[in-house]
């Protein structure tokens, strides 16, 4: 089924090239820019995962559209942004931005908000990676390869690279050629020139992401559920890391369907990978999790707060945190070493929390360096239309 994808996003990038010869519906000409009877304005898409409620992605296309908006004002680009669910992230933004809806079968919906906007940034994490979901990196190549054909801009905007199937490779160093990569780690930066493509090191695009407006209601859900408003805080963030990748399935959604069963159903007829080993890891990791932080609290009194959001892993690299708060799901010792890295966070929280902040202002420094790249980039090929 991945491969059935790959080849319906290559139908639609190979139809994008003949959308400005026959067509003028729907389409925007790059070199109509400022011609202020044709295109006063610059339409620019942003290409992501939002609106299904995962924190990290929607806070950072929270933070890119306002970058956009600071630098180019607001009278001078129309920012469009892809969205599973408009209800889901109306909040993060003004009402002159654009919600474009799209599906899990995304294809037609890519094509149309492609054709219509002069330049599109990839503003996903995991860009090029086989380890959540072919199809996921499938959609951003699709988004590439249709401004590839109508020669018009892609930039990946605080993205990673990763390991990847052979045939989604392929289709990367193929459709992916004209966009340029900010990656957000230095090992996802070389990966990208392992593929051939261009781009340079920033960070991640969420770093500014403000939250301090929502203080008051954090304080009043966490007196609802207990603390009395001095206990130390102690945040756990458990996910699934077992049942990755998602997959295309016709034969899981068509059993879904006769039995009921959706447990395992990510969207429409995407899959989560399961197995009964899998479970049993799942189960370890979540025991391991309980009885550490069950231990820990036992001897350090503290309100204990799950947290429902994603972890980046390799923040921790870059603290040089990694020895003792990187650990791996599968490790057969994860009780102790969970045990072991909640005393050394205890012991050592100044420390941590110095580290944590002088990283958090190189991070926004980045990000100000990226922001001004990003608009020196985009009018460069405005000018050069």
């Amino acid at each position: 089924m991945d491969r059935l994808i790959n080849l319906l996003v290559k139908f639609f990038v190979f139809l994008s090239r003949f959308v400005p010869i026959f067509s003028k519906l729907g389409f925007v000409d790059y070199r109509d820019i400022g011609d202020l009877e044709k295109e006063p304005k610059l339409h620019i898409l942003l290409v992501g995962y939002n609106g299904a409620r995962n924190t990290g992605a929607d806070a950072r296309v929270a933070e890119i559209v306002k970058q956009l908006q600071q630098r180019l004002g607001k009278e001078k680009a129309q920012i469009s942004v892809m969205t599973l669910d408009e209800e889901n992230i109306r909040c993060y933004f003004d009402s002159g931005i654009k919600l474009v809806p799209f599906s899990s079968i995304f294809f037609a919906d890519v094509f149309r908000a492609c054709c219509a906007n002069h330049a599109v940034i990839l503003c996903e994490g995991s860009t090029l990676k086989s380890k959540f979901a072919n199809a996921l990196t499938l959609y951003f190549c699709e988004a590439a390869g249709i401004m590839k054909n109508q020669h018009k801009p892609c930039i990946a905007y605080g993205s990673e690279a990763g390991e990847m199937d052979a045939f989604l490779e392929r289709t990367v160093k193929r459709l992916c050629s004209d966009t340029y990569f900010v990656a957000r780690t230095q090992n996802s930066l070389e990966q990208i020139h392992r593929l051939g493509l261009n781009g340079h090191l920033g960070t991640d695009a969420a770093w500014k992401f403000d939250s301090s407006s929502h203080t008051r209601w954090a304080g009043t859900e966490l007196r609802q559920s207990g603390w009395n408003g001095t206990a130390p805080l102690l945040g756990i963030a458990p996910i699934n890391p077992f049942w990755w990748p998602v997959r295309p399935s016709l034969i899981k959604w068509v059993k879904a369907k006769l039995n009921g069963d959706h447990s395992l159903q990510f969207q429409l007829w995407y899959f989560f990978s399961w197995s009964k080993q899998q479970e049993l890891q799942f189960e370890h990791y979540l025991d391991a999790i309980a009885h550490s932080v069950n231990e820990f609290a036992a001897k350090h009194p503290c309100h204990v707060v799950i947290l429902g959001m994603e972890r980046l892993d390799n923040i921790m690299q870059e603290m040089d945190l990694n020895q003792y708060q990187l650990l791996h799901a599968d490790d057969t010792e994860l009780v102790s070493e969970l045990t072991s890295a909640l005393e050394y966070t205890l012991a050592h929280q100044e420390q941590i929390k110095d580290k944590i902040g002088r990283q958090l202002v190189s991070y926004q420094h980045t990000l100000d360096e990226m922001g001004d790249f990003l608009i020196s980039w985009l009018l460069s090929h405005e000018s050069s239309t």
